[in-house]
């Protein structure tokens, strides 16, 4: 059996990886101030953002590129395809669709103990890491544009 990935060791790769995205927005109360001035002339702590001056408004998921990694360590996990007889003393080990899944371990997430990458995040280049998190998010933005109107 010849077993292949998409990627050998130390091979450099990016990696996509989805985002909450956010935006800042300043306090309408204190205009960014962190605090208000009173009819005394005292001042005290905004009590809208309690000095933080604004907050963060998340707007969403977007994919991204997210890092350049080097390949530490590929997992293969190939199954076959087997029918298991009707009667059998095993009941461990029912009917199996054949499946191959190859993922990958980096020095930069951690090795044994890190984040394992599935091969469909991983990149040979930043340009098809890009073009993938474009396709990416248009799909899920069509996806939320049928939720709106189905509502």
């Amino acid at each position: 059996m010849i077993i292949e990935s998409k990627f050998n060791l130390n091979d450099i790769v990016y990696a996509i990886e989805i985002q909450q995205q956010k935006t800042w927005t300043i306090c309408a109360f204190c205009a960014g101030i962190g605090k208000i001035k009173g009819l005394d002339n005292s001042s005290q702590i905004c009590p809208t953002c309690f000095g933080s001056c604004g907050q963060y408004i998340f707007t969403g998921d977007q994919w991204v590129v997210e890092q350049t990694l080097t390949i530490g360590e590929i997992r293969v996990k190939v199954r076959c395809d087997y029918k298991a007889p009707e009667h059998t003393v095993f009941d461990n080990y029912g009917n199996q669709i054949a499946s191959k899944t190859n993922e990958y371990m980096c020095y930069e997430t951690g090795i044994d103990s890190g984040t394992i990458w599935p091969e469909k995040a991983l990149f040979n280049n930043n340009i098809d890491a890009e073009l993938e998190c474009e396709k990416l998010n248009f799909i899920a933005q069509e996806q939320r544009r049928e939720i709106r109107h189905e509502v």
